[in-house]
């Protein structure tokens, strides 16, 4: 099981080690041409040795370049500063500022929603209860009036019992 896991970063190292025997046999110069009434330069770059060595100089100094960049990208170390161009530090806190203002805004009005959504949950809360209410006190007042017009009904049949019974003792000739 060790051994598998063995595997990618030998295969990894192998395909390194068949890039830069690639790299080395394009770098290794070809037969160079000699001038009838060389320069300077052209004397010194006469010789394969030093041709190779530029080349190398060259990769190196490019292999530099690309993985200074990947390390400052890494490590939040921006370019500030390009041939003639600069950014100042000034405007950077500035930027910076702005940036942290608009991220506690951003906070504050979180938290700001969050205490609104609370709120309205609690008046939705107390709405429903006061429906609720509402339809139970109209239970209630249905439930009243039914019993007012039962009350009334006997009320008016008490009256006429009443009227009866006083006509009655009116008739049998009796004082009401």
């Amino acid at each position: 099981m060790l051994r598998l896991k063995r595997w990618p970063s030998r295969i990894l190292a192998l395909a390194l080690v068949g890039v830069a025997i690639g790299i080395a046999a394009k770098l290794y110069p070809h037969p160079i041409s000699v001038r009838h009434n060389p320069s300077l330069l052209d004397v010194f770059f006469d010789s394969r040795a030093v041709v190779l060595g530029v080349r190398i100089v060259f990769l190196f100094t490019g292999a530099f370049i690309v993985a200074s960049l990947f390390a400052r990208i890494w490590g939040r170390q921006w370019l500030s500063k390009a041939g003639p161009f600069e950014v100042s530090e000034a405007g950077n806190a500035d930027l910076r500022d702005q940036v942290e203002k608009w991220q506690s805004q951003a906070r504050d009005t979180a938290t700001e929603i969050t205490t609104l959504r609370d709120r309205l949950a609690e008046a939705d809360a107390i709405f429903e209860e006061l429906v609720d209410g509402l339809r139970t006190t109209d239970e209630r007042a249905t439930a009243a009036e039914s019993e007012v017009a039962l009350l009334s009904a006997r009320v008016a049949a008490s009256d006429g019992v009443i009227e009866e019974l006083l006509a009655a003792i009116k008739a049998s000739g009796g004082e009401a």
